[in-house]
């Protein structure tokens, strides 16, 4: 996976680089957005992937239409606290790639992204 660039778009710093230090840990390049302008500015970086939080939207995946926006058609993972029916439409409807619940396993997210990437 070292090849493997992920974009970490999280409002939290704290999360974003909590995650950003694991994934490089297990050979991933990662950089981190802020917020989805922020986003927007590093997609020249070219990432395989997007890392998102629910939360960094508005809990209710009405934001999480214009990160897909965004980020195009690029997979993307999604971190929710809970998914209710309607954020699993919401996230089925922007084609999320893969839901994280949290508390989440570090390990269960490098299971996610290894599966988008079968070597």
């Amino acid at each position: 996976m070292k090849d493997k660039k992920i974009m970490i778009l999280n409002d939290e710093e704290i999360l974003r680089n909590f995650i950003a230090y694991a994934l490089e840990k297990h050979g991933f390049t990662t950089f981190i957005a802020a917020n989805l302008e922020d986003a927007a500015k590093k997609m020249e970086e070219e990432p395989h992937v997007i890392i998102t939080h629910l939360k960094s939207f508005d809990n209710s995946g009405e934001m999480l239409v214009d990160a897909r926006r965004a980020v195009g058609s690029l997979p993307m993972i999604v971190i929710a606290s809970q998914t209710t029916k309607a954020i699993r439409d919401r996230l089925a409807e922007v084609n999320a790639s893969g839901v994280i619940e949290k508390p989440f396993a570090m390990d269960d997210l490098i299971q996610t992204l290894n599966s988008l990437f079968p070597e």
